[in-house]
């Protein structure tokens, strides 16, 4: 009498060559198939001391204070009116603007801030701490 079962059937090493294959196969489809974000950078300058005084009539001050509120020129004004006030700014020849944010503003407020300057027109834009 035999005890060994002749129906069972020896397990068999799964080979992972294969397995690697497919797995860059799938590494190269997605990085090709994917998008990358491309990042666009706004413009800054360097802030400067003036020498004339007829200068002075061409820069406005916009201050960021605590709780987001803006200050153009000492007035507290929402952003709409700011938005208005820039554009008129823009009008004038070499318009510029001083963009002085509190402590602890945040840095899509001041992109925000820088945003809506370039869409007004003004080009030269200065940011002092």
């Amino acid at each position: 009498m035999q005890l060994n079962d002749t129906n069972t059937k020896r397990a068999r090493k799964l080979s992972l060559t294969p397995l690697i294959d497919v797995v860059f196969l799938l590494l190269i489809f997605f990085m090709l198939a994917s998008t990358f974000t491309t990042f666009k950078t706004l413009p800054l300058a360097v802030g400067g001391s003036t020498n004339a005084a007829g200068d002075l009539k061409k820069i406005m001050l916009l201050r960021i204070r605590e709780a987001e509120a803006l200050e153009l020129n000492g007035q507290v004004m929402q952003a709409e009116e700011i938005r208005a006030a820039l554009k008129a700014h823009a009008e004038t020849a070499e318009a510029k603007l001083i963009i002085r944010p509190a402590t602890g503003t945040s840095v899509q407020t001041l992109v925000t801030v820088m945003d809506m300057a370039r869409h007004a027109g003004i080009t030269a834009t200065t940011i002092l701490r």
